[in-house]
């Protein structure tokens, strides 16, 4: 078994959390955000396989 990513638009409901944990100023704001878990494959949902966008072409990593 393996752990899956799922990507996720908003971080509203932790926004507060996410704001302090990584510094960020109020002049700015995270619009995407993953999860990691366990996929049930079997669901039809997981099934879909897309083109991937390079990961350095949209993300910045925050070191603390």
């Amino acid at each position: 078994m393996h752990v899956d990513d799922a990507i996720r638009e908003r971080l509203d409901n932790f926004w507060t959390i996410t704001k302090n944990e990584l510094n960020i100023p109020d002049t700015e704001y995270v619009v995407c955000g993953m999860s990691l878990g366990y996929a049930k494959e079997y669901e039809p949902v997981n099934t879909l396989i897309s083109e991937r966008e390079p990961l350095s072409s949209f993300v910045t990593f925050h070191e603390g």
